[in-house]
């Protein structure tokens, strides 16, 4: 009896530590904090590269994220709870109360942004502090009020790029920026294709995201043309000012083609079926520009 007692409190902990790690959002964390360390490397002058500074971005970065999905999650429970694909997240399942996650994500945004002000300077533990300001307080409650709130959820994700480049260069100079553009017309198109898939979440909770900002849907294909063609542009930035060699930019324009032919038919034709296409196109389209990018800075 004592040994199944034991094997319970065990399995119990273990799937309380499974709640606490899903409300950081592992894949946008893990995201966020790729695109940091990509900053930094591109940013790093040769044979400069160091260690410690690099765990720092990485440590704080993954930190400041974890902690704003978390109280992104705590503010939203609610919501989260009439949305069939959010229903069953820790807090509007019950199984978090909503003060230990608020106070579980302040813990852990309030480490990464002091990890960061600390191990790499004030201005990386400020940027830090202003994306989760950002994502908390402008992204979050412009949802339900206008559909400019997915060019906002876009520039705030892209922002951490700028964490590594300062990190490197102590300076947020033109790469650095450039980094942040491609994150940014990147993101775009992703919220796009994703939201359309969930539309009908969407409308039940009254979120104005761009594809059911109005009956119409008139907007989607404007703004999936203009942000796939401004990231064709903003792409090739790295090469043109020298941050990295062909071995960018071959792979970076296949994938981008590609990324961009899926994106104009859903914008000529919105399906399901197309928006998922694009969605997917688009998971697969920021790891091999980092990749490329790392590659090509050698």
């Amino acid at each position: 009896m004592s040994g199944q007692i034991a094997t319970s409190s065990v399995t119990a902990s273990r799937s309380r530590l499974a709640d606490f790690y899903a409300l950081t959002k592992p894949g946008i964390t893990l995201t966020v904090t790729l695109t940091a360390a990509v900053g930094y490397w591109l940013g790093i002058a040769d044979n400069n590269f160091a260690f410690w500074t690099f765990l720092h971005v990485l440590g704080g970065t993954a930190l400041s994220s974890a902690g704003a999905c978390a109280l992104n999650m705590a503010i939203e429970y609610r919501v989260d709870a009439r949305m069939g694909r959010t229903a069953k997240r820790p807090i509007p399942d019950g199984r978090i109360d909503v003060l230990e996650g608020t106070a579980f994500g302040f813990a852990l945004a309030v480490g990464g942004v002091f990890w960061l002000g600390l191990g790499v300077g004030i201005m990386a533990g400020l940027i830090a502090a202003l994306i989760t300001v950002g994502y908390l307080f402008a992204y979050t409650p412009l949802k339900p009020m206008t559909s400019i709130s997915t060019l906002v959820g876009a520039l705030v994700g892209a922002a951490p790029p700028l964490i590594g480049w300062f990190a490197a260069t102590g300076a947020l100079s033109l790469g650095g920026w450039i980094l942040m553009a491609i994150v940014v017309f990147w993101q775009w198109p992703h919220i796009l294709s994703m939201a359309w898939m969930n539309r009908e979440d969407y409308q039940e909770v009254d979120y104005k995201l761009a594809p059911v900002a109005d009956g119409t849907e008139r907007s989607v294909a404007g703004q999936m043309l203009f942000s796939l063609v401004t990231l064709g542009v903003v792409s090739v930035l790295p090469f043109w000012q020298g941050m990295v060699g062909w071995i960018y930019l071959v792979p970076a324009t296949a994938v981008g083609c590609w990324f961009a032919y899926l994106g104009v038919r859903f914008a000529m034709e919105r399906s399901r079926a197309r928006a998922r296409a694009t969605f997917f196109a688009s998971l697969v389209y920021l790891p091999v520009i980092l990749v490329a990018l790392v590659f090509g800075k050698l």
